[in-house]
């Protein structure tokens, strides 16, 4: 007798931008709703639709910096996310083994096999979501031609932009970036140390950090 394969949900949105985790929310609440294929989700809908709109209206009132907006933002995301979770696992258990009625939920398969995400540019491999809110981990890429690294960053404005800097002696494990503004789109940019000396700053890659 052969055994089901599991599909498991890609979990993507753990970590996803404001507008990306709400917008992957929405196609699971459309995938969900009327769904003859899961017909007991462990919570009534309504919740879930409830708390995108919830999560929606933290995003915006974030966006003034206040200190106590941040805060709900970071609650609301958490509940959201929590809820996605909760649905993800009913989706996995009920989805029998079949791509087609899994896909319908409006989740993501996961890959099933590992695959290495490509660079965001020429020197920054990625950026995501530090340990607390208004952190970054920074990873660049390795030159065998380097002695050091240099990164820096601002936020994305019109005028131009006030950097901050820091020196990095190795690419591995990633860089810490701290005392950054959740809500607020920054500008990434690095540079290697070469025996000529350094060199030109790469392009921007931009960041929304939360």
């Amino acid at each position: 007798m052969s055994r089901t394969q599991r599909i498991k949900v890609r979990l993507n949105f753990v970590r996803a931008k404001p507008g990306e985790l709400r917008s992957r929310a929405m196609a699971v609440l459309d995938g969900m709703k009327s769904n003859a294929g899961f017909p007991n989700p462990p919570f009534d809908l309504s919740k879930l639709e409830n708390q995108i709109d919830r999560y929606g209206q933290s995003v915006t009132d974030a966006m003034d910096g206040g200190k106590f907006a941040r805060a709900e933002y970071r609650k609301q995301r958490e509940v959201l996310i929590d809820m996605l979770r909760e649905l993800a696992h009913y989706v996995e258990a009920n989805c029998k083994g079949s791509m087609e009625l899994f896909r319908s939920s409006g989740f993501e398969p996961a890959p099933t096999e590992r695959t290495q995400t490509a660079p965001l540019s020429k020197t920054i491999r990625s950026l995501r979501p530090g340990p607390n809110s208004g952190q970054v981990w920074l990873k660049l890429m390795a030159s065998d031609d380097a002695y050091s690294y240099q990164a820096r960053w601002a936020p994305w404005t019109e005028g131009e932009p006030e950097w901050s800097e820091i020196a990095i002696g190795h690419t591995r494990p990633a860089t810490l970036i701290t005392g950054l503004k959740s809500g607020t789109t920054y500008l990434f940019q690095a540079r290697y140390l070469v025996k000529e000396g350094y060199t030109d700053w790469s392009d921007s890659v931009s960041y929304l950090c939360t």
